[in-house]
């Protein structure tokens, strides 16, 4: 019971901007989503103040996302200290 994972090109450029251990492990957790669906073991929060924008914890790093039905629309890929500002 997976998810449809896009991601809109600002944030693609930020996940290619990561050195390749960081970044196979991002790729790996949306890969994760797009088979599992938003399981136990992500650690996924609703942001406040946003209808349907999350946020995904890959270590110091925060993958910011919609929820639209079905899709995962990838918007960000920032450190913590940049992705809520």
């Amino acid at each position: 019971m997976g998810y449809e994972v896009l991601i809109v090109r600002k944030a693609l450029k930020q996940l290619e901007a990561l050195d390749p251990p960081t970044r196979k492990r991002v790729t790996e957790s949306l890969i994760s989503i797009r088979d599992e669906g938003l399981t136990y073991r992500h650690d996924i929060k609703k942001l406040k103040g946003f209808a349907h924008r999350y946020r995904l914890r890959v270590g110091k790093l925060r993958v910011i996302f919609e929820l639209q039905g079905r899709k995962v629309i990838v918007v960000a890929v920032l450190p913590r200290e940049q992705a809520y500002g």
